[in-house]
């Protein structure tokens, strides 16, 4: 399982998404901007009035 990790760039949107338990959880696909091949799951949460970003390194 990877590293749970903050903070990215070059976000591009999937298709879904999900709503539990009043939390906005979007599922994303990262592209690295050095190596746009690879894509990790990312996810952002929303907290009060702020969104954390958090994706995963394999």
């Amino acid at each position: 399982m990877g590293k749970k990790q903050g903070g990215v760039k070059n976000i591009t949107l999937s298709d879904s998404f999900k709503l539990p338990n009043h939390k906005l959880h979007f599922k994303f696909e990262i592209e690295y901007k050095n190596s746009l091949k690879d894509k990790d799951e990312i996810e952002l949460v929303k907290d009060k009035d702020s969104w954390k970003v958090f994706y995963f390194i394999p």
